[in-house]
């Protein structure tokens, strides 16, 4: 069979055009949604994380007077006064922020550590750094207390405040719980501190009347036998002498019932000693 020309394809009918017509726009429009889907995606991305990184960006700093509290205790702990002072004058002066009522976190330590170094001038300086704005005034009333008393070298209130100081910081709604634990534990050493009249009296003195331990110290008599029995010394009613218990190394000890000193060298010493403490 003779090979004939090719058979031709068969003609396009109006409905096979129409279909290939429609398959060619829904495959464009298919496209095209997930083009557009792409696109949409990055910016929701992009939208996602911004949020994470502005908020890392955000992050509020830790407090300088709150972080300062732990190295604060540590130093109170092992009765490191003067470091305790140069840390926290170093960080005042270097920390922004005078009006923070954080800066009370630091202030009332600092005004307690110069009080316990019987710094009285440095402590009020510290008193007058207390920002103004605090929510609670009863500390900075409280401590002006106890700071005025001192100074005043008025002893019977300066117990009774530094009771009252203790109180205040242990109770439940006292504005700062770590700063009320730090108040409780200075306290206490204060109040040693300003006994150190009595230190002064046992270097001089084997014994001596209630009397003349009064005006030395300038406290009442009573308050006077209370706080040196607090101390280990003796009380005898009979002849009533006070007598302390330790003499410190090298002190020269005299006997005096209220008659004479041992020497006026001796009494000079000891005036001369008392009047110091009550510059």
């Amino acid at each position: 069979m003779a090979n004939g020309p090719p058979t031709p394809p068969p003609p396009k009918t109006a409905a096979a055009e129409s279909t290939i017509l429609q398959a060619s726009e829904t495959a464009t429009a298919v496209n095209e949604a997930a083009d557009a889907n792409t696109s949409s995606e990055a910016p929701a991305s992009q939208e996602q994380q911004a949020p994470s990184a502005a908020s890392a960006q955000t992050q509020p700093e830790p407090d300088p007077y709150e972080s300062a509290l732990p190295k604060i205790s540590e130093l109170v702990a092992t009765s490191r006064f003067r470091e305790l002072i140069e840390e926290i004058e170093v960080l005042d002066l270097t920390t922004p922020g005078e009006n923070s009522p954080n800066r009370m976190l630091v202030m009332i330590p600092l005004v307690l550590a110069y009080l316990i170094k019987d710094e009285i001038p440095l402590a009020r300086m510290a008193m007058k750094r207390l920002p103004r704005n605090l929510t609670e005034p009863r500390i900075t009333q409280t401590l002006g207390g106890l700071l005025l008393a001192v100074s005043e070298r008025d002893y019977p209130k300066v117990y009774v405040r530094a009771e009252d100081f203790i109180d205040y910081a242990g109770q439940p709604d006292f504005p700062h719980q770590r700063l009320g634990t730090l108040i409780k534990n200075m306290i206490p050493i204060f109040r040693l501190s300003v006994k150190e009249p009595f230190t002064l009296l046992s270097r001089g003195y084997s014994s001596i009347t209630p009397t003349m331990a009064s005006k030395y110290i300038g406290l009442p008599i009573e308050y006077v036998t209370k706080m040196a029995t607090d101390r280990r010394w003796k009380y005898d009613p009979s002849t009533e002498t006070l007598t302390p218990v330790l003499v410190g190394k090298g002190a020269v000890r005299a006997t005096y019932g209220g008659s004479r000193p041992s020497t006026l060298g001796n009494f000079e010493s000891i005036a001369d000693s008392v009047s110091k403490l009550e510059m």
